[in-house]
């Protein structure tokens, strides 16, 4: 091993180079200015520089010492600070490693906290949705005790009515059974619960569906009274029992038929009754102003006054000139007449104004029944245009139209006014083409064209007879010749003036 080192010594002496041991020195004196200038000022001597610089540094050392030794208490006291933190911070370490721990274990509660929480959510929200299926299944058919009890032995009245619409409402939740909708299970006698108050349920289908009859048929019997005021017992009696009817139409059918009929019934002998006393009393206010002589071409003797034996100016054209009389067709709107007023103030009107306060009654009591039938017996629905409505009127108002229809006729027997027949057909015209005032009610149209094909031939014999009054005619007999004009020209003149005023595109067909 020593040969071998020796050998590498040998190998770095060869290997030593002047030039680069020249170079170094250069770059060294390059870096140190101080040593350079030293080294390379003239006549300098190494040897006293460098015990020069042992001397600064001996002095250098000296006064570090000396320092060190002034601040030594300064430094004992640094010591002991330095020595105090190590303390403290060897407490905080510990404080924190323990913070440490107790957040690793508080992490691990709060996971288990949180897996909690998503659980008791998931449970909480399934109890939300289970209560919110069962609790719409319990809205829908259970009952109040109380309601049930009102039901079966209450009072009947307003109560009443909530208490059988509540009744209502859970039979139709149990009528519609499963699968009423997908937030709530419908009722279904696979379920137990259902099974056991099925039979309760029909029992109170039962019994309130019977109390509901006798009731509404106790109420429509009212109609029929002496002196009974039908439209204050419609509204005050009928109508605030409406929700009874409802029910049975959708719970007991064959009894909600049952009092439609009778309540029609009633109602058609009530209006049958009011209209034949109404048209008995407009009799009592008829001013006859034509007769069976009031034709174009009377002889003079059936017109000559008895008393002076002259002939009557006053029935050589009243019952032929339109005058005045044509403003009942501007009063077609106008409220019927009150009779008791009339009577006591002694008034008496023609035909035509006796039609149009008849027509107008009918008219009025149509359109009130009408709304009444559509909301109490056909639960609302569209009145326009619901035939089971348009039926149920047409029932109601038969016999009151049949009646009406009667009395026209036994009048036009007897009426001999065609003037008064013209403006009953003008009347009868106006009232097709408006109606009664509201909905269009189908039973009172075919009662205006019943009206209009029994007046329609009446008239026609007025003027037939009129007319062939005119072809047999005695010139003799209509009186002597004058210069002023004819009372058989005036009667054709007003006569033909009417027809003309009152239909003026029939007559100038004619």
């Amino acid at each position: 091993m020593l040969a071998a080192a020796s050998r590498d010594d040998e190998d770095d002496i060869t290997t030593f180079s002047h030039e680069e041991f020249a170079e170094d020195i250069k770059e060294a004196l390059k870096n140190d200015p101080v040593i350079a200038e030293a080294l390379l000022q003239p006549g300098s001597k190494l040897r006293e520089h460098s015990a020069k610089i042992e001397k600064d540094l001996r002095a250098v050392e000296v006064e570090s010492v000396r320092d060190y030794v002034r601040q030594s208490s300064r430094v004992a006291d640094l010591h002991a600070q330095m020595r105090r933190c190590d303390g403290i911070l060897a407490g905080m370490q510990e404080r924190l490693l323990g913070f440490e721990a107790d957040l690793g274990s508080a992490a691990s509660e709060l996971r288990s906290l949180r897996s909690e929480s998503r659980r008791l959510a998931t449970r909480l929200e399934n109890r939300k949705s289970a209560g919110a299926r069962l609790g719409g299944f319990l809205r829908g058919w259970a009952l109040d005790p109380a309601q049930v009890e009102l039901v079966v032995d209450g009072a009947v009245g307003d109560d009443f009515v909530e208490a059988v619409e509540a009744v209502d409402a859970a039979l139709a939740f149990v009528d519609a059974g499963e699968g009423k909708n997908k937030d709530a299970p419908g009722f279904s006698e696979t379920w137990r619960s259902c099974r056991d108050c099925a039979p309760a349920l029909e029992k109170l289908r039962a019994k309130a569906a019977a109390r509901c009859r006798d009731e509404l048929l106790a109420r429509v019997q009212e109609l029929h009274g002496e002196g009974a005021n039908v439209h204050v017992l419609q509204r005050a009696r009928l109508a605030r029992v409406a929700p009874l009817n409802r029910f049975l139409e959708r719970q007991a059918p064959e009894m909600a038929v049952h009092v439609r009929a009778v309540y029609v019934d009633s109602m058609a002998r009530t209006l049958h009754g009011l209209f034949r006393a109404y048209h008995a009393e407009l009799e009592k206010l008829d001013l006859e102003v034509a007769n069976r002589h009031d034709v174009v071409a009377v002889p003079e003797d059936e017109v000559r006054s008895a008393l002076s034996g002259r002939v009557s100016l006053s029935k050589r054209g009243d019952g032929f000139s339109l005058g005045d009389r044509a403003a009942v067709l501007d009063r077609v709107d106008a409220p019927p007449l009150l009779v008791h007023v009339a009577r006591a103030e002694n008034k008496h009107f023609p035909f035509e104004e006796l039609f149009r306060s008849s027509l107008r009654h009918l008219s009025d009591a149509a359109t009130s029944e009408f709304h009444f039938v559509a909301a109490f017996l056909h639960g609302g629905r569209s009145p326009v245009d619901d035939a089971a409505v348009q039926r149920t009127l047409g029932a109601v108002f038969a016999k009151a139209f049949s009646a009406t229809l009667e009395h026209l006729e036994n009048k036009l027997f007897a009426c001999h006014d065609a003037v008064g027949l013209l403006l009953v057909v003008r009347l009868v015209a106006a009232a097709r083409r408006r109606g009664a005032p509201g909905p269009r009610i189908k039973a009172f149209d075919a009662f205006l064209v019943d009206c209009e094909r029994l007046l329609r031939p009446r008239l026609a014999a007025i003027f037939a007879a009129n007319d062939e009054s005119v072809r047999k005619a005695d010139p003799s007999r209509l009186g002597p010749k004058a210069t002023g004009p004819h009372y058989v020209a005036r009667r054709y003149g007003e006569l033909h003036a009417a027809v003309l005023a009152l239909f003026p595109d029939e007559a100038r067909a004619v």
